[in-house]
Parts: structure tokens; sequence; C-alpha cells
């Protein structure tokens, strides 16, 4: 099983700064890069650095140092009440990014290069989307404040601590939230100053067995374990006059493996038509379950396996040689999302399991 070291961070790296200040009489607006502009990368996320300063007509160079400026940003998932560290879950799918489940809170910590964070003085919003055409009102693309009062995006933003040069915040999804690869962003705005976009990078986000408010929540905790955290395990075969076990390794923890399983979702047939509404429909579970159940074959689609009934697998490999969904999902993305050779019932169960 692939597992990393035991640590909650998921990156720290430089910004890139999407709106910039605007220029006043007389002056040139020109780039200084801070040291090297170099390309970050931790997992899936990546940045650029860029500064930007104003040059005046007289020759003279001087910094915006009044408005609130971003340097940095640290992404790190809570700790639970009670638990060690990060999530069990989460230490076993991945350690170099950040993976959350609905309704969980997760920790951004930004730094600023030039002052602390005032409350008073700086607002800060943040934006997540989802989908190649993220949409306020179906629910693919939230906008959220920091600010005190509740907004009408039922994401949440929560002030933890404010530092010499930094702010703390957690974030939480709604139990409701499609599930997917999000891009994370905020927006800071200082008193009498310019709206400021920087791009944080991305997060993935899960249904949560543990979290009583989402519809996959499970009430026991060795239900939760046998069912959402066991990666091994036995599938049947047979007939109902005999049947017999299969070992079976269902790898959702390895390497890549939930990488694939998104592409999945973005091969259906569903978000080949209608990409917008397919990415709002899976906060689902039901709908995944269908989407999800109509790619294990390619009746239809690219889905991830040929069925075969037969008794010739010599272009394939036989449905009874397969011990384990890894290696199937695997050679189904190499392959370019072209259908595996060859499956039967409880093959496609076992790989839909996963």
């Amino acid at each position: 099983m692939a597992q990393g070291p035991d640590s909650s961070l998921a990156s720290i790296f430089p910004l890139s700064q999407a709106t910039l200040p605007r220029k006043t009489r007389g002056q040139v607006r020109k780039p200084v890069v801070i040291g090297p502009v170099s390309r970050w990368q931790c997992g899936s996320l990546s940045a650029f650095s860029v500064s930007w300063s104003l040059e005046d007509g007289r020759g003279s160079r001087h910094t915006r140092t009044g408005f609130l400026t971003l340097q940095a940003a640290q992404l790190s998932s809570a700790e639970q009440p009670g638990s060690q560290g990060q999530p069990p879950w989460r230490k076993e799918i991945s350690s170099n990014r950040l993976l959350v489940r609905r309704g969980q809170a997760f920790n951004i910590t930004l730094f600023f290069r030039n002052r602390a964070f005032q409350p008073g003085l700086d607002n800060i919003i943040f934006v997540t989307e989802t989908g190649p055409l993220p949409d306020l009102p179906k629910g693919t693309r939230a906008v959220f404040s920091l600010a005190g009062h509740r907004g009408p995006s039922p994401w949440i933003a929560s002030l933890q601590a404010i530092g010499a040069n930094s702010l703390e915040v957690s974030l939480c999804a709604p139990p409701v939230a499609a599930v997917g690869r999000y891009l994370l962003k905020v927006h800071i705005k200082s008193l009498q100053g310019p709206v400021t976009a920087y791009q944080l990078g991305e997060f993935i986000l899960l249904f949560n067995p543990w979290c009583p408010e989402d519809a996959v929540y499970l009430e026991s905790e060795p239900q939760r374990q046998e069912y959402v955290m066991n990666d091994y395990g036995f599938i049947y075969q047979g007939n109902k006059n005999w049947i017999r076990p299969c070992p079976w390794n269902y790898g959702q923890f390895e390497e890549n493996i939930i990488d694939i399983c998104l592409e999945l979702l973005d091969k259906s047939l569903n978000f080949q038509i209608d990409p917008a509404t397919d990415c709002a429909l899976r906060g689902s579970p039901v709908y995944i379950s269908r989407v999800v159940c109509a790619m294990i074959n390619s009746n239809d689609d690219s889905g991830v396996l040929n069925g075969n009934w037969g008794e010739n697998y010599s272009d394939g490999t036989s449905p009874t040689e397969w011990m384990g969904s890894v290696a199937i999902l695997k050679q189904w993305h190499a392959a370019g999302c072209q259908p595996v050779r060859y499956g039967q019932c409880w093959v496609f169960a076992a790989v839909m399991c996963t």
C-alpha cells in the first residue's frame, strides 16, 4: 500500500498574482521578480512567484506597502477532536497533497509580504471552483468571505489566528458539495485599495462517511473500517450450486488510483454531453454510483473493462487471472482510457468497489 510520511502538510509555495494594482499618473508599472521566476511543484499544486512595483517618471522606485500583499500559502488538513494528527484515511491516500472530505475543516495559512492582516482594514474572500464551467447557481463555484457574518454560500471560512505577517484560516465544505478536484483562489481588498486575486492551488474533495450530515454517513466505526478503509478482501464467483471466494486487492489507496477514478468520471457520457450539469450533480452519491456503474463496462462508452464470457482470451487476460483492481485501472489509464480485456461479473463488481 502506498503510504508517505506522517505529515498533514500539503504544500507551501509562492502565489501567482492575477490582478495587479492600478498605476497612478506619471508612473509606469514594471514587473520586479523576487529571485528567479520559477515553477514550484508539490503533488498537483503549482504556482508562479511574481511581485510588482511602480516606477515613477523621475526614475525612483517604491513599493506599494499600504495594501496587503500575499507572499505564500500553506494548505493542511485540520486535526479532528480526539485525533492524533491527520485523519487516518488521508494518510492512507496521500501525504503530499491536500485531500479533504465534505463537512471536514482544513486549514490554510496565508503569509503576507509587507504587513499583518488588519480585520477592520482588510477583507479576504475565498473562491472555490470545480469542473470546466464553474457556476454559482449550479453550486460548482462558491464565493465566501472571512468576515464575521454568514453569507449565502454554504462554504465556511473561520479565522483561527493572526500572526505578525500571517493569517491562519479554517475552511469547510458543506456536506452536500460536489466531489472532485477543486481550484482554490483568494481575493484580498484593503480599504480604498484595489482587489488583488491570487490562485492558491488545488485540493480534492471526497464523500465523508464520518460526517453525520453527509448522505454516505456510516454510524458504525467497524463498518467504516470494513467498507471504507479495508483495501483487501474477498470477491465471490461461481453459481448458486458452486460458490468460491477469491482474494482481491481493492487498492483504493494505491498511487494514482484516486486520479484515475476522477478521470473515469470525466470520461463518462454524462460529462462529455453536459460537463456543467454532470459536475453539479456530483454531490449525489446515487448519481456518482450510476455513472461509475456505467463506466465499468465498455458497452456504450470508454469504459474500463470488456466483458468476455467465452473461452478464448488470447488477445487479453482471462477474468479468472485478475487478483486486484489496481492493475486493471492503471492499464485502462495507460492505454488512453481504452477498455481492458477481459472481465466478467465479479471483476466488474470488484473494480466498481474500488
